[in-house]
Protein backbone atom coordinates (compact mmCIF):
# COMPACT_ATOMS: atom_id res chain seq x y z
CA UNK A 1 0.00 0.00 0.00
CA UNK A 2 1.31 3.47 -0.79
CA UNK A 3 2.58 5.18 2.38
CA UNK A 4 0.92 8.48 1.42
CA UNK A 5 -2.46 6.77 1.26
CA UNK A 6 -1.86 5.23 4.66
CA UNK A 7 -1.10 8.65 6.09
CA UNK A 8 -4.40 9.90 4.67
CA UNK A 9 -6.30 7.02 6.28
CA UNK A 10 -4.80 7.62 9.66
CA UNK A 11 -5.21 11.39 9.60
CA UNK A 12 -8.88 10.83 8.76
CA UNK A 13 -9.15 8.36 11.62
CA UNK A 14 -7.60 10.88 14.01
CA UNK A 15 -10.39 13.36 13.21
CA UNK A 16 -13.18 10.84 13.77
CA UNK A 17 -11.76 9.18 16.89
CA UNK A 18 -10.08 10.63 19.96
CA UNK A 19 -7.49 8.89 22.11
CA UNK A 20 -7.12 5.91 19.74
CA UNK A 21 -4.15 3.54 19.37
CA UNK A 22 -3.89 1.45 16.21
CA UNK A 23 -1.40 -0.89 14.55
CA UNK A 24 -1.89 -1.93 10.93
CA UNK A 25 0.13 -3.98 8.45
CA UNK A 26 -0.19 -4.69 4.75
CA UNK A 27 1.85 -6.00 1.80
CA UNK A 28 2.16 -4.87 -1.81
CA UNK A 29 1.07 -8.32 -3.06
CA UNK A 30 -0.22 -11.52 -1.50
CA UNK A 31 0.40 -13.88 -4.44
CA UNK A 32 4.11 -14.37 -5.19
CA UNK A 33 5.69 -16.23 -8.12
CA UNK A 34 8.60 -18.03 -6.53
CA UNK A 35 11.33 -15.93 -4.93
CA UNK A 36 9.71 -12.62 -5.80
CA UNK A 37 10.27 -9.48 -3.76
CA UNK A 38 7.43 -7.61 -2.07
CA UNK A 39 7.01 -4.72 0.38
CA UNK A 40 5.69 -5.14 3.93
CA UNK A 41 4.39 -1.92 5.55
CA UNK A 42 3.64 -1.65 9.29
CA UNK A 43 2.05 1.53 10.64
CA UNK A 44 1.67 2.44 14.32
CA UNK A 45 -0.44 5.46 15.31
CA UNK A 46 -1.08 6.89 18.76
CA UNK A 47 -3.64 9.71 19.06
CA UNK A 48 -3.71 11.77 22.24
CA UNK A 49 -0.94 12.83 24.61
CA UNK A 50 -2.48 10.82 27.47
CA UNK A 51 -1.60 7.55 25.64
CA UNK A 52 1.93 6.60 26.71
CA UNK A 53 3.67 3.62 25.02
CA UNK A 54 5.27 1.25 27.55
CA UNK A 55 7.11 -0.92 25.02
CA UNK A 56 8.58 -0.26 21.56
CA UNK A 57 6.75 -1.65 18.56
CA UNK A 58 7.61 -5.35 18.35
CA UNK A 59 7.83 -6.67 14.79
CA UNK A 60 6.36 -9.99 13.61
CA UNK A 61 8.56 -13.01 13.02
CA UNK A 62 10.18 -12.53 9.60
CA UNK A 63 12.59 -15.47 9.79
CA UNK A 64 11.03 -17.09 6.71
CA UNK A 65 12.05 -14.10 4.59
CA UNK A 66 15.27 -12.47 3.46
CA UNK A 67 15.41 -8.75 4.22
CA UNK A 68 16.51 -7.01 1.04
CA UNK A 69 16.04 -3.50 2.42
CA UNK A 70 14.29 -1.78 5.32
CA UNK A 71 13.54 1.70 6.59
CA UNK A 72 11.31 3.72 8.88
CA UNK A 73 9.88 7.22 9.19
CA UNK A 74 8.43 8.93 12.27
CA UNK A 75 5.83 11.73 12.20
CA UNK A 76 4.44 13.80 15.04
CA UNK A 77 1.95 16.65 14.64
CA UNK A 78 -0.92 18.37 16.39
CA UNK A 79 -4.31 18.71 14.77
CA UNK A 80 -4.89 22.49 14.47
CA UNK A 81 -8.64 22.27 15.26
CA UNK A 82 -8.92 19.61 17.95
CA UNK A 83 -5.40 20.24 19.39
CA UNK A 84 -4.93 16.46 19.53
CA UNK A 85 -1.36 15.12 19.36
CA UNK A 86 -0.86 12.46 16.68
CA UNK A 87 2.24 10.25 16.63
CA UNK A 88 2.89 7.98 13.65
CA UNK A 89 5.61 5.43 12.99
CA UNK A 90 5.89 3.69 9.60
CA UNK A 91 8.18 0.69 9.00
CA UNK A 92 8.76 -0.72 5.53
CA UNK A 93 10.64 -3.88 4.52
CA UNK A 94 11.56 -5.19 1.07
CA UNK A 95 11.37 -8.98 1.58
CA UNK A 96 11.84 -12.16 -0.40
CA UNK A 97 10.51 -15.58 0.67
CA UNK A 98 12.91 -18.39 1.47
CA UNK A 99 10.49 -21.21 0.61
CA UNK A 100 7.19 -21.86 -1.20
CA UNK A 101 3.86 -22.39 0.49
CA UNK A 102 1.37 -20.50 2.59
CA UNK A 103 3.41 -18.29 4.94
CA UNK A 104 1.96 -16.44 7.92
CA UNK A 105 2.93 -12.85 8.64
CA UNK A 106 2.12 -12.42 12.29
CA UNK A 107 1.04 -9.45 14.35
CA UNK A 108 3.09 -6.39 15.30
CA UNK A 109 2.59 -5.58 19.02
CA UNK A 110 2.79 -2.52 21.26
CA UNK A 111 1.72 -1.93 24.86
CA UNK A 112 0.10 1.43 25.65
CA UNK A 113 -1.23 2.30 29.14
CA UNK A 114 -1.16 -1.34 30.13
CA UNK A 115 -3.13 -2.53 27.11
CA UNK A 116 -1.70 -4.53 24.18
CA UNK A 117 -2.54 -3.40 20.64
CA UNK A 118 -1.68 -5.50 17.63
CA UNK A 119 -2.12 -5.70 13.87
CA UNK A 120 -4.16 -8.42 12.19
CA UNK A 121 -2.12 -11.44 11.01
CA UNK A 122 -2.52 -12.68 7.45
CA UNK A 123 -1.12 -15.21 4.98
CA UNK A 124 0.70 -14.78 1.70
CA UNK A 125 0.80 -17.52 -0.93
CA UNK A 126 4.23 -18.29 -2.47
CA UNK A 127 4.21 -20.45 -5.60
CA UNK A 128 6.90 -22.96 -6.54
CA UNK A 129 10.08 -21.50 -8.03
CA UNK A 130 13.86 -21.42 -7.81
CA UNK A 131 14.77 -20.58 -4.19
CA UNK A 132 18.48 -21.38 -4.50
CA UNK A 133 19.39 -17.87 -5.73
CA UNK A 134 18.92 -14.44 -4.29
CA UNK A 135 16.09 -12.38 -5.69
CA UNK A 136 18.25 -9.27 -5.89
CA UNK A 137 21.79 -9.50 -7.20
CA UNK A 138 24.78 -8.39 -5.13
CA UNK A 139 26.14 -5.15 -6.54
CA UNK A 140 29.26 -3.13 -5.72
CA UNK A 141 27.26 0.07 -5.11
CA UNK A 142 25.89 -0.03 -1.60
CA UNK A 143 22.14 0.53 -1.44
CA UNK A 144 21.59 0.14 -5.21
CA UNK A 145 19.81 -2.96 -6.55
CA UNK A 146 18.33 -4.26 -9.78
CA UNK A 147 15.44 -6.71 -9.76
CA UNK A 148 14.01 -8.64 -12.73
CA UNK A 149 10.64 -10.35 -12.38
CA UNK A 150 8.26 -12.18 -14.72
CA UNK A 151 4.53 -11.61 -15.03
CA UNK A 152 4.05 -15.40 -15.35
CA UNK A 153 6.71 -17.90 -14.38
CA UNK A 154 4.87 -20.88 -15.93
CA UNK A 155 3.86 -20.65 -19.58
CA UNK A 156 3.32 -22.77 -22.68
CA UNK A 157 5.76 -22.90 -25.54
CA UNK A 158 5.47 -19.72 -27.69
CA UNK A 159 3.34 -18.07 -24.99
CA UNK A 160 4.73 -14.59 -24.30
CA UNK A 161 5.13 -13.16 -20.82
CA UNK A 162 6.21 -9.74 -19.63
CA UNK A 163 9.52 -9.24 -17.80
CA UNK A 164 9.87 -6.10 -15.69
CA UNK A 165 13.19 -4.62 -14.57
CA UNK A 166 12.95 -2.42 -11.48
CA UNK A 167 15.76 -0.41 -9.86
CA UNK A 168 15.94 0.10 -6.08
CA UNK A 169 17.99 2.69 -4.23
CA UNK A 170 18.13 4.26 -0.79
CA UNK A 171 19.02 7.55 -2.46
CA UNK A 172 16.25 9.05 -4.60
CA UNK A 173 18.77 10.68 -6.96
CA UNK A 174 20.58 7.41 -7.72
CA UNK A 175 17.68 6.30 -9.92
CA UNK A 176 18.64 8.99 -12.45
CA UNK A 177 22.09 7.44 -12.86
CA UNK A 178 20.95 4.15 -14.38
CA UNK A 179 21.63 3.69 -18.08
CA UNK A 180 19.91 1.51 -20.67
CA UNK A 181 19.11 -2.07 -19.68
CA UNK A 182 20.70 -4.90 -21.67
CA UNK A 183 18.87 -8.20 -21.83
CA UNK A 184 20.94 -11.38 -22.20
CA UNK A 185 20.87 -13.78 -25.13
CA UNK A 186 19.72 -17.28 -24.30
CA UNK A 187 19.13 -20.23 -26.60
CA UNK A 188 15.54 -21.45 -26.51
CA UNK A 189 14.01 -18.12 -25.58
CA UNK A 190 13.53 -14.82 -27.41
CA UNK A 191 13.65 -11.56 -25.43
CA UNK A 192 12.20 -8.53 -27.23
CA UNK A 193 12.43 -5.08 -25.65
CA UNK A 194 9.04 -3.38 -25.36
CA UNK A 195 9.78 -0.11 -23.61
CA UNK A 196 12.58 1.75 -21.87
CA UNK A 197 10.15 4.39 -20.64
CA UNK A 198 10.57 4.90 -16.93
CA UNK A 199 7.67 4.81 -14.54
CA UNK A 200 6.95 7.25 -11.74
CA UNK A 201 9.32 6.86 -8.80
CA UNK A 202 7.73 5.10 -5.83
CA UNK A 203 8.98 6.19 -2.43
CA UNK A 204 8.52 3.80 0.49
CA UNK A 205 10.06 5.06 3.72
CA UNK A 206 13.79 5.34 2.87
CA UNK A 207 13.68 3.04 -0.19
CA UNK A 208 12.86 4.38 -3.67
CA UNK A 209 12.11 2.22 -6.72
CA UNK A 210 11.39 2.73 -10.40
CA UNK A 211 10.58 0.50 -13.40
CA UNK A 212 13.33 1.20 -15.93
CA UNK A 213 12.59 -1.39 -18.66
CA UNK A 214 10.01 -3.89 -19.92
CA UNK A 215 10.44 -6.73 -22.35
CA UNK A 216 8.53 -9.72 -23.73
CA UNK A 217 9.93 -13.20 -23.25
CA UNK A 218 8.81 -15.84 -25.78
CA UNK A 219 10.15 -19.36 -25.14
CA UNK A 220 10.48 -21.65 -28.17
CA UNK A 221 11.43 -24.83 -26.31
CA UNK A 222 10.00 -26.78 -23.38
CA UNK A 223 11.32 -27.46 -19.90
CA UNK A 224 13.06 -25.41 -17.25
CA UNK A 225 14.73 -22.36 -18.81
CA UNK A 226 17.14 -20.16 -16.89
CA UNK A 227 17.01 -16.57 -18.11
CA UNK A 228 20.38 -14.93 -17.29
CA UNK A 229 20.57 -11.68 -15.38
CA UNK A 230 19.91 -8.37 -17.08
CA UNK A 231 22.55 -5.67 -16.70
CA UNK A 232 22.68 -1.89 -16.63
CA UNK A 233 25.44 0.71 -16.36
CA UNK A 234 25.42 2.88 -13.24
CA UNK A 235 27.18 6.26 -13.17
CA UNK A 236 28.91 6.68 -9.82
CA UNK A 237 29.96 10.23 -10.61
CA UNK A 238 32.50 11.80 -12.90
CA UNK A 239 33.79 9.24 -15.40
CA UNK A 240 33.38 6.28 -13.09
CA UNK A 241 30.77 3.73 -14.17
CA UNK A 242 30.09 0.17 -13.19
CA UNK A 243 27.83 -2.60 -14.38
CA UNK A 244 25.01 -3.71 -12.09
CA UNK A 245 23.32 -7.05 -12.66
CA UNK A 246 19.87 -8.21 -11.72
CA UNK A 247 18.80 -11.58 -10.45
CA UNK A 248 18.44 -14.47 -12.95
CA UNK A 249 14.97 -15.91 -13.54
CA UNK A 250 13.77 -19.47 -13.96
CA UNK A 251 10.93 -20.04 -16.41
CA UNK A 252 8.90 -23.25 -16.52
CA UNK A 253 7.77 -23.88 -20.12
CA UNK A 254 4.97 -26.43 -20.57
CA UNK A 255 4.65 -28.58 -23.66
CA UNK A 256 1.75 -27.95 -26.03
CA UNK A 257 -0.68 -30.80 -26.79
CA UNK A 258 0.24 -33.16 -29.62
CA UNK A 259 -2.95 -32.87 -31.70
CA UNK A 260 -2.04 -29.58 -33.38
CA UNK A 261 -3.99 -28.88 -36.62
CA UNK A 262 -2.10 -28.52 -39.91
CA UNK A 263 -2.80 -24.79 -40.03
CA UNK A 264 -1.22 -24.16 -36.62
CA UNK A 265 1.81 -21.85 -36.85
CA UNK A 266 2.84 -21.20 -33.22
CA UNK A 267 0.09 -18.64 -32.46
CA UNK A 268 -0.71 -18.67 -28.71
CA UNK A 269 -3.35 -16.46 -27.09
CA UNK A 270 -6.76 -15.42 -28.36
CA UNK A 271 -7.31 -14.22 -31.95
CA UNK A 272 -9.88 -13.23 -34.58
CA UNK A 273 -9.25 -12.50 -38.24
CA UNK A 274 -11.28 -11.29 -41.21
CA UNK A 275 -11.00 -10.24 -44.85
CA UNK A 276 -12.95 -7.30 -46.25
CA UNK A 277 -13.01 -4.73 -49.04
CA UNK A 278 -11.85 -1.21 -48.30
CA UNK A 279 -14.45 1.32 -49.50
CA UNK A 280 -16.76 -1.37 -50.96
CA UNK A 281 -18.51 -0.65 -54.26
CA UNK A 282 -21.49 -2.30 -55.99
CA UNK A 283 -19.73 -2.09 -59.34
CA UNK A 284 -16.38 -3.86 -59.58
CA UNK A 285 -15.04 -3.78 -63.11
CA UNK A 286 -12.69 -6.19 -64.85
CA UNK A 287 -9.04 -5.03 -64.91
CA UNK A 288 -9.78 -2.24 -62.44
CA UNK A 289 -7.99 -2.38 -59.03
CA UNK A 290 -9.78 -2.82 -55.72
CA UNK A 291 -8.37 -2.55 -52.17
CA UNK A 292 -8.70 -5.38 -49.66
CA UNK A 293 -7.57 -5.80 -46.07
CA UNK A 294 -6.87 -8.83 -43.90
CA UNK A 295 -7.07 -8.01 -40.19
CA UNK A 296 -5.75 -10.14 -37.30
CA UNK A 297 -6.96 -8.97 -33.90
CA UNK A 298 -6.30 -10.38 -30.44
CA UNK A 299 -3.78 -10.82 -27.65
CA UNK A 300 -0.78 -13.11 -27.20
CA UNK A 301 2.26 -13.48 -29.45
CA UNK A 302 0.50 -11.45 -32.15
CA UNK A 303 2.67 -10.11 -34.98
CA UNK A 304 2.78 -9.97 -38.77
CA UNK A 305 4.23 -13.49 -39.04
CA UNK A 306 0.91 -14.99 -37.91
CA UNK A 307 -1.24 -12.94 -40.30
CA UNK A 308 -3.04 -15.25 -42.81
CA UNK A 309 -2.16 -14.41 -46.41
CA UNK A 310 -4.51 -14.15 -49.40
CA UNK A 311 -4.08 -17.15 -51.68
CA UNK A 312 -3.02 -16.54 -55.28
CA UNK A 313 -5.42 -17.37 -58.12
CA UNK A 314 -5.57 -17.22 -61.91
CA UNK A 315 -8.76 -15.15 -61.56
CA UNK A 316 -6.94 -12.09 -60.23
CA UNK A 317 -3.57 -10.40 -59.91
CA UNK A 318 -2.37 -9.82 -56.34
CA UNK A 319 0.33 -7.38 -55.22
CA UNK A 320 2.47 -7.41 -52.07
CA UNK A 321 0.56 -5.99 -49.09
CA UNK A 322 1.31 -3.00 -46.90
CA UNK A 323 1.35 -4.16 -43.26
CA UNK A 324 0.61 -1.92 -40.28
CA UNK A 325 0.48 -2.81 -36.57
CA UNK A 326 -1.40 -1.23 -33.69
CA UNK A 327 -0.16 -3.11 -30.62
CA UNK A 328 0.38 -2.37 -26.95
CA UNK A 329 1.77 -4.24 -23.98
CA UNK A 330 -0.64 -6.62 -22.26
CA UNK A 331 -0.40 -9.13 -19.43
CA UNK A 332 -0.43 -12.01 -21.96
CA UNK A 333 2.14 -10.42 -24.30
CA UNK A 334 0.86 -7.90 -26.84
CA UNK A 335 -2.69 -6.80 -27.60
CA UNK A 336 -4.13 -5.02 -30.64
CA UNK A 337 -4.36 -5.67 -34.37
CA UNK A 338 -2.18 -6.28 -37.42
CA UNK A 339 -3.58 -5.22 -40.82
CA UNK A 340 -2.39 -6.16 -44.32
CA UNK A 341 -3.72 -3.97 -47.16
CA UNK A 342 -3.72 -5.59 -50.62
CA UNK A 343 -4.27 -4.25 -54.14
CA UNK A 344 -6.12 -6.83 -56.28
CA UNK A 345 -7.04 -6.65 -59.99
CA UNK A 346 -9.75 -9.09 -61.20
CA UNK A 347 -9.06 -10.70 -64.59
CA UNK A 348 -12.55 -11.97 -65.50
CA UNK A 349 -16.19 -11.08 -64.97
CA UNK A 350 -18.59 -13.04 -62.77
CA UNK A 351 -18.36 -14.24 -59.18
CA UNK A 352 -14.81 -14.55 -57.83
CA UNK A 353 -13.92 -16.06 -54.45
CA UNK A 354 -10.91 -14.52 -52.70
CA UNK A 355 -9.66 -16.96 -50.05
CA UNK A 356 -7.08 -16.69 -47.28
CA UNK A 357 -4.86 -19.27 -45.67
CA UNK A 358 -6.36 -21.33 -42.86
CA UNK A 359 -5.63 -20.13 -39.33
CA UNK A 360 -5.59 -21.76 -35.91
CA UNK A 361 -4.16 -20.97 -32.50
CA UNK A 362 -3.69 -22.42 -29.03
CA UNK A 363 -6.17 -20.83 -26.61
CA UNK A 364 -4.84 -19.95 -23.16
CA UNK A 365 -8.41 -19.74 -21.86
CA UNK A 366 -9.59 -23.12 -23.15
CA UNK A 367 -6.16 -24.84 -23.03
CA UNK A 368 -6.72 -26.40 -26.43
CA UNK A 369 -6.29 -25.65 -30.14
CA UNK A 370 -8.93 -23.53 -31.86
CA UNK A 371 -9.35 -23.84 -35.62
CA UNK A 372 -10.77 -20.75 -37.32
CA UNK A 373 -10.07 -22.10 -40.80
CA UNK A 374 -9.89 -20.02 -43.97
CA UNK A 375 -11.91 -16.90 -44.68
CA UNK A 376 -13.44 -16.16 -48.09
CA UNK A 377 -14.66 -12.93 -49.66
CA UNK A 378 -16.94 -13.28 -52.72
CA UNK A 379 -17.08 -10.38 -55.16
CA UNK A 380 -19.14 -9.83 -58.32
CA UNK A 381 -17.04 -8.51 -61.20
CA UNK A 382 -18.76 -6.84 -64.17
CA UNK A 383 -17.60 -6.26 -67.70
CA UNK A 384 -17.77 -2.71 -69.16
CA UNK A 385 -20.91 -3.72 -71.11
CA UNK A 386 -22.61 -5.04 -67.97
CA UNK A 387 -21.81 -1.86 -66.07
CA UNK A 388 -23.32 0.18 -68.92
CA UNK A 389 -26.49 -1.94 -68.87
CA UNK A 390 -26.73 -1.82 -65.09
CA UNK A 391 -27.06 1.94 -64.99
CA UNK A 392 -30.06 3.34 -63.13
CA UNK A 393 -33.14 4.50 -65.06
CA UNK A 394 -32.62 8.10 -63.93
CA UNK A 395 -29.04 7.96 -65.19
CA UNK A 396 -30.28 6.72 -68.56
CA UNK A 397 -32.93 9.46 -68.76
CA UNK A 398 -30.32 12.09 -67.96
CA UNK A 399 -27.97 10.75 -70.62
CA UNK A 400 -30.76 10.62 -73.21
CA UNK A 401 -31.92 14.13 -72.29
CA UNK A 402 -28.41 15.46 -72.68
CA UNK A 403 -28.11 13.70 -76.04
CA UNK A 404 -31.46 15.15 -77.22
CA UNK A 405 -30.50 18.66 -76.20
CA UNK A 406 -27.21 18.29 -78.02
CA UNK A 407 -29.08 17.41 -81.24
CA UNK A 408 -31.76 20.14 -81.06
CA UNK A 409 -31.49 22.64 -83.94
CA UNK A 410 -31.25 25.69 -81.65
CA UNK A 411 -31.90 28.99 -83.46
CA UNK A 412 -28.88 31.23 -83.87
CA UNK A 413 -29.45 34.88 -83.09
CA UNK A 414 -27.23 37.75 -83.94
CA UNK A 415 -26.94 41.00 -82.03
CA UNK A 416 -26.27 43.94 -84.26
CA UNK A 417 -26.78 47.58 -83.38
CA UNK A 418 -29.03 46.61 -80.41
CA UNK A 419 -31.42 44.79 -82.73
CA UNK A 420 -31.93 41.07 -82.61
CA UNK A 421 -32.24 39.42 -85.98
CA UNK A 422 -32.96 35.77 -86.58
CA UNK A 423 -30.42 34.21 -88.84
CA UNK A 424 -32.71 31.31 -89.63
CA UNK A 425 -36.39 30.57 -89.13
CA UNK A 426 -37.38 28.35 -86.19
CA UNK A 427 -38.25 24.78 -87.18
CA UNK A 428 -41.32 24.42 -84.96
CA UNK A 429 -41.99 20.81 -85.95
CA UNK A 430 -38.53 19.64 -84.84
CA UNK A 431 -38.68 21.58 -81.59
CA UNK A 432 -42.14 20.25 -80.67
CA UNK A 433 -41.06 16.72 -81.53
CA UNK A 434 -38.03 16.94 -79.24
CA UNK A 435 -40.07 18.34 -76.36
CA UNK A 436 -42.66 15.58 -76.86
CA UNK A 437 -39.89 12.98 -76.64
CA UNK A 438 -38.62 14.52 -73.39
CA UNK A 439 -42.17 14.52 -71.99
CA UNK A 440 -42.65 10.83 -72.82
CA UNK A 441 -39.47 9.88 -70.97
CA UNK A 442 -40.45 12.05 -68.02
CA UNK A 443 -43.85 10.33 -67.79
CA UNK A 444 -42.13 6.93 -68.09
CA UNK A 445 -39.82 7.80 -65.22
CA UNK A 446 -42.77 8.83 -63.01
CA UNK A 447 -44.56 5.58 -63.85
CA UNK A 448 -41.52 3.48 -62.85
CA UNK A 449 -41.14 5.36 -59.56
CA UNK A 450 -44.84 4.97 -58.69
CA UNK A 451 -44.71 1.20 -59.39
CA UNK A 452 -41.62 0.89 -57.20
CA UNK A 453 -43.30 2.70 -54.30
CA UNK A 454 -46.42 0.55 -54.62
CA UNK A 455 -44.28 -2.61 -54.65
CA UNK A 456 -42.47 -1.45 -51.52
CA UNK A 457 -45.72 -0.72 -49.65
CA UNK A 458 -47.13 -4.13 -50.60
CA UNK A 459 -44.06 -5.92 -49.23
CA UNK A 460 -44.24 -3.96 -46.01
CA UNK A 461 -47.88 -4.99 -45.52
CA UNK A 462 -46.99 -8.61 -46.14
CA UNK A 463 -44.37 -8.62 -43.45
CA UNK A 464 -45.99 -9.76 -40.25
CA UNK A 465 -43.95 -7.68 -37.81
CA UNK A 466 -44.88 -8.40 -34.24
CA UNK A 467 -43.77 -5.88 -31.69
CA UNK A 468 -44.19 -8.45 -28.95
CA UNK A 469 -44.27 -7.71 -25.27
CA UNK A 470 -42.18 -5.09 -23.53
CA UNK A 471 -40.00 -7.83 -22.03
CA UNK A 472 -39.36 -9.42 -25.42
CA UNK A 473 -38.46 -6.07 -26.93
CA UNK A 474 -36.12 -5.32 -24.08
CA UNK A 475 -34.46 -8.75 -24.41
CA UNK A 476 -33.99 -8.20 -28.13
CA UNK A 477 -32.40 -4.80 -27.53
CA UNK A 478 -30.10 -6.32 -24.96
CA UNK A 479 -28.92 -8.91 -27.52
CA UNK A 480 -28.08 -6.16 -29.96
CA UNK A 481 -26.37 -4.01 -27.37
CA UNK A 482 -22.57 -3.98 -27.77
CA UNK A 483 -20.39 -2.89 -24.86
CA UNK A 484 -16.75 -2.27 -25.81
CA UNK A 485 -14.67 -2.30 -22.62
CA UNK A 486 -11.47 -2.04 -24.65
CA UNK A 487 -12.58 1.33 -26.04
CA UNK A 488 -13.37 2.48 -22.50
CA UNK A 489 -9.87 1.45 -21.34
CA UNK A 490 -8.26 3.32 -24.24
CA UNK A 491 -10.32 6.43 -23.42
CA UNK A 492 -9.30 6.15 -19.74
CA UNK A 493 -5.62 5.97 -20.74
CA UNK A 494 -6.07 9.06 -22.92
CA UNK A 495 -7.59 11.05 -20.05
CA UNK A 496 -4.69 10.01 -17.80
CA UNK A 497 -2.13 11.13 -20.37
CA UNK A 498 -3.89 14.50 -20.76
CA UNK A 499 -3.71 15.01 -16.98
CA UNK A 500 -7.35 16.04 -16.51
CA UNK A 501 -8.29 14.63 -13.08
CA UNK A 502 -12.05 15.28 -13.40
CA UNK A 503 -12.22 13.72 -16.88
CA UNK A 504 -10.12 10.76 -15.66
CA UNK A 505 -12.54 9.88 -12.85
CA UNK A 506 -15.55 10.44 -15.14
CA UNK A 507 -14.05 8.00 -17.67
CA UNK A 508 -13.24 5.50 -14.88
CA UNK A 509 -16.84 5.67 -13.59
CA UNK A 510 -18.16 5.16 -17.12
CA UNK A 511 -15.87 2.15 -17.61
CA UNK A 512 -17.07 0.63 -14.31
CA UNK A 513 -20.72 1.15 -15.31
CA UNK A 514 -20.11 -0.49 -18.71
CA UNK A 515 -18.50 -3.45 -16.98
CA UNK A 516 -21.46 -3.70 -14.58
CA UNK A 517 -23.94 -3.73 -17.49
CA UNK A 518 -21.89 -6.28 -19.44
CA UNK A 519 -21.64 -8.67 -16.47
CA UNK A 520 -25.34 -8.18 -15.63
CA UNK A 521 -26.44 -9.01 -19.18
CA UNK A 522 -24.13 -12.02 -19.66
CA UNK A 523 -24.09 -13.57 -16.17
CA UNK A 524 -27.00 -11.91 -14.29
CA UNK A 525 -24.58 -10.94 -11.51
CA UNK A 526 -23.14 -7.82 -10.04
CA UNK A 527 -19.53 -6.99 -10.82
CA UNK A 528 -18.48 -7.88 -7.29
CA UNK A 529 -20.25 -11.27 -7.50
CA UNK A 530 -18.62 -11.91 -10.90
CA UNK A 531 -15.10 -11.29 -9.56
CA UNK A 532 -15.73 -13.51 -6.52
CA UNK A 533 -17.13 -16.47 -8.48
CA UNK A 534 -15.18 -16.24 -11.76
CA UNK A 535 -11.84 -14.73 -10.66
CA UNK A 536 -11.51 -15.62 -6.99
CA UNK A 537 -11.43 -13.80 -3.68
CA UNK A 538 -8.06 -12.14 -4.35
CA UNK A 539 -9.32 -10.36 -7.48
CA UNK A 540 -12.54 -9.42 -5.67
CA UNK A 541 -10.46 -7.84 -2.90
CA UNK A 542 -8.44 -5.93 -5.51
CA UNK A 543 -11.69 -4.60 -7.00
CA UNK A 544 -12.95 -3.40 -3.60
CA UNK A 545 -9.56 -1.84 -2.90
CA UNK A 546 -9.75 -0.01 -6.25
CA UNK A 547 -13.18 1.45 -5.39
CA UNK A 548 -11.83 2.54 -2.01
CA UNK A 549 -8.81 4.27 -3.57
CA UNK A 550 -11.02 5.98 -6.16
CA UNK A 551 -13.21 7.52 -3.47
CA UNK A 552 -10.13 8.82 -1.66
CA UNK A 553 -8.36 10.26 -4.70
CA UNK A 554 -11.53 11.70 -6.26
CA UNK A 555 -12.10 14.06 -3.34
CA UNK A 556 -8.50 14.70 -2.38
CA UNK A 557 -7.54 18.38 -2.87
CA UNK A 558 -4.36 17.34 -4.64
CA UNK A 559 -3.77 14.10 -6.57
CA UNK A 560 -0.31 13.02 -7.58
CA UNK A 561 0.04 11.51 -11.02
CA UNK A 562 1.64 8.46 -9.44
CA UNK A 563 -1.60 7.69 -7.57
CA UNK A 564 -3.68 8.12 -10.75
CA UNK A 565 -1.24 5.78 -12.55
CA UNK A 566 -1.84 3.13 -9.87
CA UNK A 567 -5.60 3.48 -10.34
CA UNK A 568 -5.18 3.23 -14.13
CA UNK A 569 -3.04 0.07 -13.90
CA UNK A 570 -5.48 -1.62 -11.50
CA UNK A 571 -8.48 -0.70 -13.64
CA UNK A 572 -6.81 -2.09 -16.80
CA UNK A 573 -5.87 -5.29 -14.98
CA UNK A 574 -9.39 -5.85 -13.62
CA UNK A 575 -11.63 -4.77 -16.50
CA UNK A 576 -9.54 -6.14 -19.40
CA UNK A 577 -10.00 -9.68 -18.01
CA UNK A 578 -13.80 -9.59 -18.10
CA UNK A 579 -14.80 -12.17 -20.74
Amino acid sequence: MNAKLQYFFFVLASILTYGQVSVMSDVSKRELNGKETFVLTIVQEIIGSENIPETPLRMPDLSKFNKVAEGSVRNMFEDPQSKVLVRQLVYEYVLEPKQPGKILIGSALITVNGKIYKSEPFYINVKEGDFSKKALADNPSEGVYLNMELQDTEVYRNQPTIVIVRAYSKDFNDLRRFGKVSFPHRDGVEVVSVSYERSEIQQRANMASQVIAKAIVVPNSEGKINLPAASVTFNEGGNRTEKIQSNPIKLNVKKLPENAPKSYDNAVGHFQFSISQISPSDRIEVNKPINLQVKLKGEGNIDASHLPKILKSENYTLYQPKITSHLREHRHGMKGEVIAEYVLIPKKSGEIDIATEAFSYFSLQKHRYVEIGASTLRIMVLSPEQIANAKHTIEKVNELTNNVLDNVNTPIVEVKKYKIQEKEKINWKTLLGNYSLIGIFFILMLFILSRYRKYKRTNLRRENISLGSVAETEAELRKKMVIDLEAGIDFLEKQYEEGDKTAFFTALESLKNDAERLVSMKYQKTLKQYFETAKGSTIAEEYQHLLHQVEIEKYAPFSEKENLKQLLDKAIKLFSDIA
